[in-house]
C-alpha cells in the first residue's frame, strides 16, 4: 500500500460503494449529466484504482461545475502526486486548503507530499502541515505517522517514536507505525 492510499477520507468507503457500479461497468469519465460531487467521487475512486489520468480528467470535470470544490482539489492534488507531479499537486492542495483551511486530511495529504520531496526545507514544511492536521483533529494517525517518518528522515529519531507511539495509540493496528518504530529501536 503506498503512501497516498492511507489517506483515503473517512468516508473512502462510502464513495466508493457509490462510485464502483459505474466504473465497474466500463464507463468512461467523458460522460455527461453528472453533478461536480458524482465527477469528483468517480474521480476517487479512479484515482484509488490507478487510473490516474481519468481521475484527473474527473476532477477537472468537476472543477469545470464548482471550482469551489475542495474535494475535488484534493482528489486532483492526490492523483497528480500518484503520478510524480508533485509540485502540481500541492498547487491544487493549495487550493482546497484556501477553500477549506480546517480540512486535517488536506493538511496531511499536503504534508505527505511535501514529505516525498525527500530534501530538509521540504522537511520542515511538511512537519508545519502535519502540526496544523493534528492541531485540527489530535487523533490523526497518518498525520502522527508520516510525522514521525518525516522526523525520522532529519535524524530526530527519538521525536520519531513518539509520533509512532501516538499513531500506534489511536490505531493500534497500523503496521507501518509498529514497523517504523521497530527499525528504529533496532538502529539504537
Amino acid at each position: 500500500m503506498g503512501l497516498f492510499d492511507r489517506f483515503k477520507s473517512k468516508t473512502a468507503t462510502t464513495q466508493k460503494a457509490s462510485t464502483a457500479a459505474r466504473v465497474k461497468k466500463g464507463t468512461s469519465p467523458t460522460q455527461q449529466g453528472l453533478t461536480a460531487k458524482e465527477w469528483c467521487d468517480k474521480g476517487f475512486e479512479l484515482g484509488t484504482l490507478g487510473r490516474l489520468q481519468e481521475a484527473l480528467q474527473c476532477c477537472d470535470k468537476a472543477l469545470a461545475i464548482d471550482p469551489q470544490c475542495a474535494k475535488a482539489w484534493n482528489n486532483k492534488g492526490y492523483a497528480l502526486a500518484r503520478s510524480n507531479h508533485p509540485q502540481e499537486a500541492i498547487k491544487c492542495l493549495d487550493k482546497a486548503l484556501a477553500i477549506d483551511p480546517n480540512s486535517a486530511d488536506l493538511w496531511a495529504m499536503k504534508g505527505a507530499v511535501l514529505r516525498n520531496f525527500r530534501d530538509k526545507d521540504h522537511y520542515q514544511e511538511a512537519i508545519q502541515c502535519f502540526d496544523k492536521a493534528l492541531e485540527i483533529y489530535p487523533q490523526h494517525a497518518e498525520a502522527c505517522h508520516n510525522k514521525g517518518l518525516t522526523l525520522n528522515n532529519l535524524g530526530h529519531h527519538q521525536e520519531a517514536i513518539q509520533c509512532f507511539e501516538k499513531s500506534l495509540e489511536i490505531n493500534p493496528q497500523n503496521i507501518y507505525a509498529q514497523q517504523a518504530k521497530n527499525m528504529i529501536l533496532r538502529l539504537k
